[in-house]
Parts: C-alpha cells; structure tokens; sequence
C-alpha cells in the first residue's frame, strides 16, 4: 500500500514540475529586430579592421617579456606538502 501511494504522489509531482517547466520555457521573448541589430552593429566595428596590422602570432607566454600564464598544476593527483 505505502508503495501505490509513493508512486501516485511521486507522479503527480513529475506532471507538475513537467508543466511548470514548459510555462517557464515560453516565458522568454527574444526581439529579433534588436537582436539583428545588435549583430550588425558588432560586425560593422570590426569590418574596418586592417589584418596586416596584427602580429603573426601570439604567446601569452611572452608579450614583451611578461608572461601572463599561470602556473601548471596537477589537479588530479594530490601533492603531499612535507
């Protein structure tokens, strides 16, 4: 008997937060006029943009001699600090 129960409820529970999940779903609205926008603004900013400006390559490691990487760790294998 306590089974039927425990599966009764924990089904009602199942549909319930099943369809507040679907009402929160349909609860955001995007504009996708501004979203456009937005995206044609950001594209226009870096169209002008000449390539031969910007270096070949670049290092984090050594930008005028600073490097600017933190150091490796071994994250999964505990270290013992004596």
């Amino acid at each position: 008997m306590v089974s039927f129960f425990r599966v009764y409820f924990s089904s009602i529970i199942l549909v319930t937060l099943a369809i507040s999940a679907q009402a929160r779903e349909n609860a955001v609205f995007r504009r996708e006029d501004l979203w456009k926008e937005a995206n044609i603004k950001a594209a226009e900013k870096y169209a002008d943009t000449n390539t031969t400006d910007l270096p070949d390559s670049l290092s984090w490691a050594s930008i005028n001699g600073t490097s600017y990487l933190s150091p490796i760790r071994n994250q999964h294998i505990p270290v013992v600090h004596t």
